[in-house]
């Protein structure tokens, strides 16, 4: 795919630094260091909303038909309703969250204390705790993916990557639960070698507190 070297479209609104974005159905989603999220119209650029409700910097937003979340330096996830354009609900973390992922039923979150928060999208009230968290890393938890088939029955895994050098993969119907999970360790060293380990993760309650 031959890409134009110039930009077809500047999207200019933000007050401070822009740090994450996603995409769907002719709209831009981008979050900022100045703690909004704004929408705009791909073919024209055109600005049609500004999401207001965290308190401080959003790192990552993430989207599924109908709904877009967004993370960041106040501890907090949000879910906004892409009709209205009104905010649903709020997730407490404890921590910064530095990523997303989203699933039919749950949203992920990646943590600077490295561990990884799972909310229940089935909870329907405004302010939702998490209902596991997953400790492992040893460092940030900077990116996640979600729905990765590693097996014939089709189960799908939650991989987290860290700032320790490592990616885990976490065994999804284990983790809806808060049982204990069997993970994959991938290790990277700066010499590009790569070491591989199976470890049994416990997930356990706590975090640092967070004032946003």
């Amino acid at each position: 795919l031959l890409m134009s070297t110039l930009a077809a479209l500047t999207l200019s609104g933000h007050s401070e630094p822009v740090r994450c974005v996603c995409a769907a159905d002719g709209r831009v989603y981008t979050g900022s260091e100045d703690g909004t999220v704004k929408v705009w119209e791909v073919n024209s650029g055109e600005l049609l909303d500004t999401l207001e409700g965290h308190k401080a910097w959003v790192g990552s937003v993430c989207m599924q038909p109908g709904q877009l979340f967004s993370a960041g330096a106040d501890c907090t996830a949000r879910l906004w309703d892409l009709g209205s354009m009104a905010e649903q609900r709020r997730f407490e973390a404890g921590d910064w969250i530095l990523c997303l992922a989203v699933s039919s039923d749950t949203l992920f979150g990646g943590l600077v204390n490295g561990s990884v928060c799972l909310w229940s999208l089935g909870d329907q009230h405004t302010v939702v705790d998490p209902t596991s968290i997953l400790h492992g890393h040893e460092a940030e938890v900077w990116s996640l993916v979600h729905s990765i088939p590693l097996n014939r029955e089709g189960e799908s895994w939650l991989v987290s990557t860290s700032e320790d050098g490592s990616a885990r993969l976490w065994g999804r119907s284990s983790v809806a639960g808060g049982s204990s999970t069997l993970t994959l360790t991938l290790t990277h060293s700066r010499s590009r070698s790569c070491t591989v380990s199976l470890t049994l993760s416990l997930p356990h309650p706590g975090s640092r507190s967070c004032s946003p």
